[in-house]
Order: structure tokens, then sequence, then C-alpha cells
């Protein structure tokens, strides 16, 4: 005999991989040169492995001691639903399009946007928590490729002083030395000689 009760029902997940093979998520170019205080971006390419690709939620990890979230937006042919970028070191990013974009081989899904904020190397980390198809199947398995950012100094500006040589014979001369002087950044300090 058995009595009223509590009755339980579990949900068992699965997961059901799409068709596509060969899915691949890289950041282009994979290694990026700036000066520090530049503004610059790259790209998130994906590979949707023969399938269409309908959402997707994605992660950027970075250094927050040398670089500095600015963006992310959908780039062509690519979309976007959201983006987080106030934790500092990750953009959190997410996408849904009902119907689907692709298939493709080089989808430029995303534009990320970043500033340069101190000299040093940042790796790129990508963590690709979903991608989907139209029907929600996973597509995958997926290869990722991360980069490198590497922050030199600030652009070096040179900058001529005219000079004007007045003699009243003799022989005489004025020069500055150097004629040139290269400063790293407005507001640097800098020496040279009358000569």
């Amino acid at each position: 005999i058995v009595g009223p009760g509590i009755i339980t029902t579990t949900s068992i997940p699965t997961t059901t991989t799409s068709t596509g093979g060969g899915a691949s998520v890289a950041m282009s170019p994979s290694t990026v040169n700036v000066a520090n205080g530049d503004t610059f971006t790259f790209d998130i390419m994906v590979n949707t492995g023969g399938a269409k690709l309908a959402a997707y939620g994605i992660n950027i990890t970075y250094n927050a001691n040398i670089l500095k979230a600015v963006k992310a937006e959908s780039g062509p042919g690519g979309f976007v639903s959201a983006v987080n970028t106030k934790t500092p070191g990750v953009i959190r990013t997410s996408g849904f399009d009902a119907e689907g974009k692709g298939p493709s081989e080089n989808m430029n899904l995303l534009i990320i946007e970043m500033k340069a904020i101190a000299e040093g190397t940042s790796a790129i980390g990508i963590v690709v928590d979903t991608l989907a198809d139209p029907s929600t199947a996973s597509i995958g398995p997926v290869d990722i490729t991360g980069g490198t950012v590497i922050v030199g100094p600030g652009i070096i500006t040179t900058t001529s002083i005219p000079t004007t040589t007045t003699s009243s014979g003799g022989g005489a001369s004025v020069a500055m030395s150097p004629s040139t002087v290269n400063v790293a950044k407005p507001g640097d300090t800098f020496t040279f000689d009358i000569m």
C-alpha cells in the first residue's frame, strides 16, 4: 500500500551536438601591438562548423591592469544581443538570432574595442559558454584561439624647433644641440643646449 506523498519529477539534461564539425572561435589578429593610451579593436571570428549560428555566450578575458574594455559590437555578418563590460578583466557577450546566421567558415561575429592603460603584455582569453544552431543543438566541439595585446611606450613625437642665425660678421653662429628632440608624450620635460 502506497499512501499519499510528495511526487518528485527529475529532468535529465540532454546535450545534442549539431552535425556541423570543425567549429572554432578565434581572435583576429592574434597579436595586436599598441602604444600606451591607444584605443584599438580586434575581431572575434567564428567558424560555425557547417551549421547556422543562432545563439552564443562568449566571454573575452584580459589583464585589467594593462587594458580597459570600451565596448563590443556586432561585426559585419555577426550579431549581438547583450554586452557587459562592467567587470574589469572580462567582457561578457551573448547573442540570439532565431533564424541563425551562416553557415560560415569566417564569420566576423564581434568587434571588441579596448584602451591600453599601462605598458605590458596581456593575454586575451576566449571562453565559449554556448554556441547553438536554430534548433538549439550545440555546435561543437569548438577549437578556441585567444591572442595577445602588447602595449609599448607612448608614441614618440618629433618636434623641430626653428632656429634663426643672426651674424654681425666674423663667422659667429648659434645653434640648438641636438637639432631634433624626441619627446615620448605631451607634457614630458626635455633639455637641449644652445651652442
